[in-house]
């Protein structure tokens, strides 16, 4: 009998996965059924996603929220596919129309049909490909943000506290929230910079948000 997973994922334990649990509800009858990684989808070794990869049978359906969540690399995409096409188990990405139309009209996933199936992987070739070039243009200019900032000053450390009264210290952490919002640096990346956590920088950026706006 054709039964229905879902599969979510964020990329850190800090990320919130209720987003994408709470769109996944709506196609996966038990919340039990629905998988969830809070780990970079640089690759498949993850621990929830190899389970659900073991638990499918041939005729069920893993939803999955967007593409990208599913895999990173256009390659892994493309081999985990064919992995549970050869399984007899489709896989439906609710960010590409073509996927989804099945699950919104209910209809059994025995009657696609070849053209249907062809224009599906180009499709996601396509996305694949195009998130693939993206995220390699967002991590070049992650890289040109950490070496701006090292030459602009900004030096690895071992700080217990950033003191955020000191004039020189705050406008480095301002120059680093900048580079995010720019996507030039992550928050991990800038963390790193300033030789703190990641939840402590965010802790810095919420005390200067609050002095701003008050």
């Amino acid at each position: 009998m054709k039964k229905i997973f879902g599969y979510a994922r964020v990329s850190s334990k800090d990320q919130n996965l209720d987003r994408q649990i709470r769109i996944l509800k709506e196609y996966v009858e038990s919340e039990k059924d629905i998988f969830t990684d809070k780990r970079s989808g640089k690759d498949t070794d993850r621990n929830d996603y190899q389970r659900l990869r073991e638990i499918v049978r041939e005729g069920d359906i893993i939803v999955c929220t967007e593409l990208d969540r599913f895999a990173r690399s256009k390659q892994d995409i493309k081999n985990e596919l064919q992995h549970f096409k050869t399984q007899g188990v489709k896989v439906v990405f609710l960010d590409i129309p073509t996927t989804k139309i099945f699950l919104s009209e209910s209809k059994s996933f025995d009657q696609v049909d070849d053209i249907f199936d062809m224009v599906n992987n180009i499709l996601i070739e396509v996305i694949a490909t195009i998130a693939e070039k993206e995220r390699k243009k967002i991590r070049e200019r992650q890289l040109q943000g950490i070496e701006e900032a090292k030459r602009n000053g900004v030096r690895f450390g071992r700080p217990k506290k950033i003191d955020l009264n000191d004039l020189e210290t705050k406008k480095k952490v301002l120059k680093l929230i900048k580079k995010i919002e720019n996507k030039e640096m992550t928050n991990r990346e800038a963390s790193d910079v300033l030789s703190i956590s990641t939840r402590y920088f965010y802790t810095l950026k919420s005390d200067l948000n609050n002095n701003f706006s008050g």
